[in-house]
Parts: C-alpha cells; sequence; structure tokens
C-alpha cells in the first residue's frame, strides 16, 4: 500500500512539473498608485527606463511610464516556477501532497504548509500531512503543540512556552531591577550635587529615602564614598532598609571599614534591627589571618550579646600568627622587627625568615566576659572546664571518683 501511494504522489508530481514546464510567471510591478500589476517585462533591455512595457497574465499588453512604477519585484527561479505549477495542481490527496514535497525540497516553507492545509480539508485524518504540520494524536484527537501547551496551562512569552506564573515572576524581576537602576540614577545625581548649590537639597532626599529598593544604590556608593558625614548619612539610611543588600553591607563596613565610628554606627543598626543573621560572619571572622581583625570581630560579637559565640571566643582567646624577621646590619646582628597588630621583637642579621608566635586578644577576652558575666583570663583550659560545668545535665556530677 505505501509503496503504491509513493508512486502515486511521484507521478503526480512529475506531470504537474512538466505540464508547468514551459509557463513562465510574471513579476510584480507595485504602482505609485497603491495598485499592483503582475506580468512578464518586454522590454527589460531599456536603459536608462523610460517605460515598461508589459504583458499582463490577464492578457493584453499594457504600457506605463517610469515614473508610474514604484517598485518591481522580481521573483526567483524557483518561485517562478512554483507559480508556473500551481495552476496545474490537482486539487485531490495525491496532488496536494506532491506539491507540499516539491515545496518542501524547494525550500518554500509558507507555500508548503498552505497546501498541507488544502490537503486535510480533504483528509483530515491524513497522518504524513499531520505529522508534517506539527501535530501530535492525543487522546485520539490530532493537536498542535501551541494548542497542546495552552491546553496545560502554558503562554508562550519571550520565544518559549512559560507557565503565568513563571512569567509573573519574571516581570516582577523586571520592575525590580528597573527601580533599583533608577534609585542609581538619582542616587549618583543627588551626590554630585553635594558642595553645590542644591547640595542641601540633595542631602536631604537622600535623609529620606525609605525605598528598601534604593539599598543597592546606596550600598554601592557607600562602598566609594570618602567624605565621612556622608557615609555616615548612608549608614543611617540604610539601617532603615528592609533589604538584603543593607544588611550585608552594614555587616561587611562593622568589619572592614578603616573608621571606628563608622564601624560602631553599623553595629548601632545592626543590634537595632537584632539582626541574628550577622552572627556566623562575625563567629567566621575569628578565624581570620590578621590578629586586629580578630579583636574587631570580638567587639561585634560583643554587641550582637549571641550565647553562640561563646564557644568560638573561647577558642580565639589565644591565636598563633606569622611573623617575617627581616635580615639588618652584619652577619649575627639584631634588628627590631614589627607585626601588623602591633607586636615587636629583634631580628637576627642575615636571611629572613617567617615565625609563629601567639597572641593574647584583649576584645575576645572583654567579649566572653560580658557574655557569660565570669572572668578566666587568658586560661583556655580554665574557660573550658567552666563551659563544660555550666552545660552538663542537672545531677550529673562531671568529676571522676578517685
Amino acid at each position: 500500500m505505501l509503496q503504491k501511494a509513493s508512486i502515486s504522489t511521484r507521478t503526480v508530481l512529475f506531470a504537474v512539473i512538466a505540464a508547468g514546464a514551459s509557463y513562465c510567471h510574471a513579476d510584480t510591478f507595485h504602482l505609485t498608485t497603491g495598485g499592483r500589476i503582475e506580468g512578464t517585462l518586454l522590454n527589460p533591455e531599456q536603459a536608462p527606463r523610460e517605460s515598461y512595457v508589459i504583458e499582463t497574465t490577464a492578457g493584453g499588453r499594457i504600457t506605463l511610464q517610469a515614473d508610474q512604477v514604484e517598485d518591481v519585484v522580481a521573483l526567483s527561479p524557483v518561485e517562478k516556477q512554483y507559480l508556473a505549477l500551481l495552476p496545474r495542481m490537482p486539487m485531490t490527496v495525491e496532488g496536494l501532497w506532491a506539491m507540499a514535497e516539491w515545496c518542501r525540497e524547494s525550500g518554500l516553507n509558507e507555500e508548503r504548509e498552505t497546501h498541507l492545509q488544502q490537503l486535510l480539508t480533504i483528509d483530515p485524518e491524513h497522518k504524513p500531512a499531520r505529522l508534517a504540520l506539527g501535530y501530535n494524536k492525543v487522546d485520539g484527537k490530532w493537536i498542535q503543540p501551541d494548542e497542546h501547551m495552552r491546553s496545560l496551562g502554558y503562554v508562550r512569552f519571550g520565544g518559549a512556552w512559560r507557565l503565568p506564573q513563571e512569567i509573573e515572576i519574571e516581570e516582577q524581576k523586571a520592575r525590580v531591577s528597573d527601580a533599583e537602576n533608577q534609585w542609581r540614577r538619582d542616587v549618583r545625581n543627588w551626590r554630585s550635587q553635594v558642595g553645590k548649590r542644591r547640595g542641601p537639597e540633595a542631602i536631604a532626599q537622600m535623609r529620606a529615602i525609605r525605598d528598601p529598593l534604593a539599598a543597592p544604590a546606596l550600598v554601592e556608593q557607600l562602598n566609594e564614598e570618602t567624605h565621612p558625614d556622608l557615609t555616615v548619612l548612608y549608614v543611617d539610611v540604610l539601617g532603615r532598609l528592609n533589604h538584603g543588600a543593607a544588611t550585608g553591607a552594614l555587616i561587611a563596613h562593622a568589619l572592614n571599614h578603616n573608621d571606628e565610628r563608622i564601624r560602631d554606627l553599623c553595629l548601632d543598626q545592626l543590634v537595632r534591627r537584632n539582626e541574628r543573621g550577622a552572627v556566623p560572619v562575625f563567629i567566621q571572622a575569628l578565624g581570620h589571618k590578621e590578629n586586629y581583625m580578630i579583636n574587631r570581630a570580638a567587639v561585634a560579637l560583643a554587641r550582637m550579646g549571641d550565647p553562640r559565640a561563646i564557644v568560638p571566643l573561647m577558642n580565639a582567646l589565644v591565636t598563633k600568627h606569622k611573623q617575617v624577621i627581616q635580615s639588618g646590619g652584619g652577619q649575627g646582628s639584631l634588628t627590631p622587627t614589627f607585626s601588623s597588630d602591633g607586636g615587636g621583637g629583634l631580628g637576627v642579621g642575615g636571611k629572613p625568615k617567617v615565625i609563629e608566635r601567639e597572641v593574647q586578644n584583649p576584645a575576645v577576652l572583654q567579649a566572653l566576659t560580658a557574655l557569660t558575666g565570669v572572668h578566666h583570663g587568658y586560661n583556655s583550659a580554665a574557660w573550658k572546664a567552666w563551659y563544660t560545668a555550666e552545660n552538663a545535665p542537672h545531677g550529673v556530677n562531671l568529676r571522676r571518683e578517685p
């Protein structure tokens, strides 16, 4: 059956092509009046162009002046061949399928789809035509992918099928991004006016910000700011904005800012907001390679007042740090050296040496005392014994009997 159908289709196709082989379809002449004429140009060699002598497809000959023709659309050879074949195509299943296959091989996709749709009006169950048009059979019915996706609740968006909920999320992200970018433009503009005639007004505008979406713009400005008073302003405004970027900036500057006053202001905001998420960040900073950062973290943890910091602080009472002993003087001479945390020592002349020494951290001890209400100095063993006793289950004797 399939072989006979294939032969029949090929036979029809050859017959259609043979019947239209000598037919030459016209070009399209678009007129300045808005109309158009289809036909064959009989004076193609004329140059410069003065007139168009056209043999129309309806029969007859017409002459147009050059200024009457706005444009001439010349068909490609394959389009001309298609239009030559079209009048001789049988309006049957075999004829339409043959024409659709010829269009596929010739790259005429739109024309192919037209003939496939015509075929389905004659034979709605023609499987090859259905599949060629992208149909799938679902529950005994032919359905196109677009229709199927819509039946599942999907919507065409941005060149892809998306659920309405996904589209709403994407659109919300776009709205947020647009608002944040507008705040960036506004804040940069206001900052550029500081120190000029409209400076007081610009500062008032920034001080009045309450929109959380302004946080990224203020954080970017804070990170670049060198003016102390404006830095204080940014910290104050960020402290009132419920946004992750604001929280992250306050935590970062509470640790990293070189000005102790700014660090304290950031801590004031974090304590006021009860930002418990800052505590793990400060605890992590207790393992920093720089001694001064360990002490800054301890100050922050004391302010936060979170008991989760007690054990990490106990472990950071005394920390080890590497120190480079610089060479100096003659062979065997001693040279004083100083580390970044203010410690000093004597270096022996010769090649530089790296030593590791233990450093007591006073801010860590102060934080421990503030959190626990007890004082065991830098005695780590005493602190651990106290902590074990404090956290032992009620009624359990932790001391071993002799």
